[in-house]
């Protein structure tokens, strides 16, 4: 196992547990680690409640589980990159392992930035990236934006547990109708935008099926809303300024092509499990 002190202390919990969870279809090294979660979680909990009561909500969670409810929607939280215990309900798109990567890599190529960044989240979600950056850099400040009423209502209790509420701005809008003129430019774009092609989108996990489609789906080839992002870009980030996306793993060799004039192609950089995963550009000084 590669849940060792657990294993050793609810070795008997966990096997019933990843036992049902295989039988309902689940893949066993997913039914392995939503065991350890569940387990952990449980033991968490119990320690407020009496036996019964936390043995109980432990049986609800499995039984939750089987139906192929993602581990993360149960338990109703979930650590990611510098923000620890970050609320996760359904249908908001659920924070990646991967997505970290983006968060690392925004911090990397504006390392040498003077104070004071102003970031703007497209796309935000639960607001894992936003509140990451905010807590990385305590002296920026970031509007985050989504098309969905239940991922900005989740941004904002993000942002206000992470205790960063004082520095983000949270609308519902897409990135099409942002009022520019109003918000004034930004020093960097950050977005982990829908990307999975239609073609795809019928063979996700029923895990994944639980979440906002909006979120997933872009269009036949996987690009429409990053197209739009690379069309606005130019406008909505100051020259010199960063954009950096999280997209397909088939798209990074794509984009170079595709950006808006403005838009100087910086790089592109693998996931943490070693695919194609985000693509950057700097804005031109006369943009």
């Amino acid at each position: 196992s590669c849940f060792p002190a657990l294993w050793h202390c609810d070795r008997h919990a966990l096997e019933g547990i990843i036992t049902r969870l295989v039988g309902c279809g689940v893949s066993a090294a997913e039914a392995e680690s939503s065991a350890f979660w569940l387990v952990r979680g449980e033991r968490f909990v119990s320690q407020f409640v009496s036996p019964h009561d936390g043995e109980k909500r432990l049986n609800e969670a499995v039984e939750l589980r089987m139906q192929r409810i993602p581990v993360q929607y149960i338990l109703g939280a979930w650590d990611f990159y510098g923000s620890p215990g970050l609320l996760v309900r359904p249908p908001v798109l659920i924070p990646r392992p991967e997505t970290e990567g983006l968060v690392t890599l925004v911090l990397e190529l504006l390392a040498r930035s003077p104070s004071g960044l102003r970031f703007l989240d497209v796309g935000s979600g639960s607001g894992a990236v936003t509140c990451s950056v905010l807590r990385a850099l305590p002296s920026s400040t970031a509007v985050a934006i989504d098309i969905s009423e239940e991922a900005v209502a989740l941004t904002r209790d993000n942002a206000e547990g992470q205790q960063v509420s004082d520095r983000a701005w949270v609308m519902e809008t897409a990135v099409v109708d942002l009022p520019r003129h109003e918000l004034g430019q930004f020093d960097c774009l950050v977005s982990n935008p829908p990307y999975v092609p239609s073609s795809e989108v019928a063979s996700v996990e029923p895990e994944v099926a639980c979440e906002d489609p909006r979120a997933l789906e872009a269009g036949a080839d996987g690009l429409d809303i990053v197209r739009q992002i690379l069309v606005v870009a130019p406008t909505l980030v100051r020259p010199g300024g960063l954009v950096a996306l999280e997209v397909h793993c088939t798209h990074p060799h794509r984009l170079p092509e595709l950006a808006a004039p403005g838009l100087v192609f910086g790089g592109s950089r693998e996931d943490c499990y070693g695919l194609p995963r985000f693509v950057w550009w700097w804005v031109a000084p006369d943009a």
